[in-house]
């Protein structure tokens, strides 16, 4: 009988497999691209630049977990000064950072010192791994010691060329082992949590009360101590915005632009 609820129970827990990456910078110096070369997608000279936030996916085998594909929600984030009052909201905390700077131009201009600043603020548990597009054109060169010293969540520094594919295999390496490593990479969820996300994702409302949120949660079976911890991973997995009990919102492109 023992053996049986043991059973019963793990039928009911299943392991997610899902982060979220945040591709950050200034405009321009190659996010876009940089995530079309890691998904093995062709270069496309002259890609517009992004504005807002764009989301993708990038699946990745895991480096241990036989028959495992990790799943990253990737948000390019458009580097004009513009949207940085609105960005600050979606630096999630226990996330993968990217931070990419145009290698030609120089890390001042690439203003590594303004993101790296931001993230700590906001995302202090995030490990971050500097990219420097452009190195076809220009070495990469920067103050690397001195910038892990001050910021300690400095994993790695690769260098890249978005055209020719030099240095993609081993950012992607990079990649994978940092997303491994993350807090909510293979955790184990309840089912009523997965049944309660799966209902807010399905949501087709723009903003929620949390009175709301709580009510969707409840009636799946999520206690209440329960519910602000699955807002929570929610809330860093990209899913929904959500801070201490306020508001829900849904969707980041309708919080930037006021359209889905």
């Amino acid at each position: 009988m023992l053996a049986y609820l043991r059973e019963q129970l793990a039928a009911r827990r299943r392991r997610q497999w899902v982060s979220k990456l945040l591709v950050v910078g200034e405009g321009g110096v190659g996010k876009t691209s940089l995530l079309r070369a890691l998904r093995g997608e062709p270069h496309i000279e002259g890609l517009e630049t992004t504005h807002g936030i764009q989301i993708e996916t990038l699946d990745l085998a895991h480096p241990t977990e036989a028959d495992v594909t990790m799943q990253l929600k990737a948000w390019d984030f458009g580097g004009q000064q513009i949207y940085r009052a609105t960005h600050q909201f979606f630096l999630t905390n226990r996330s993968l950072f990217a931070l990419v700077w145009n290698a030609r131009h120089g890390y001042q201009q690439g203003k590594l010192y303004y993101w790296l600043d931001a993230i700590q603020a906001r995302a202090p548990q995030s490990p971050v791994i500097l990219v420097a597009a452009h190195t076809d054109e220009r070495d990469a060169d920067l103050p690397l010691s001195d910038l892990k010293a001050k910021y300690p969540q400095i994993v790695a520094h690769y260098a890249i060329s978005n055209p020719s594919g030099a240095g993609i295999e081993d950012l992607r390496a990079a990649l994978i082992e940092s997303a491994a490593g993350l807090p909510l990479m293979g955790e184990v969820w309840p089912a009523d949590w997965l049944d309660a996300a799966e209902a807010l994702r399905a949501s087709r409302e723009k903003h929620i009360a949390f009175s709301q949120l709580e009510r969707i949660f409840e009636e799946r079976g999520v206690d209440s101590a329960g519910v602000r911890v699955l807002a929570r991973w929610l809330h860093e997995l990209g899913d929904i915005l959500y801070f201490q009990d306020r508001a829900v919102q849904f969707s980041a492109h309708w919080y930037i632009n006021g359209q889905d």
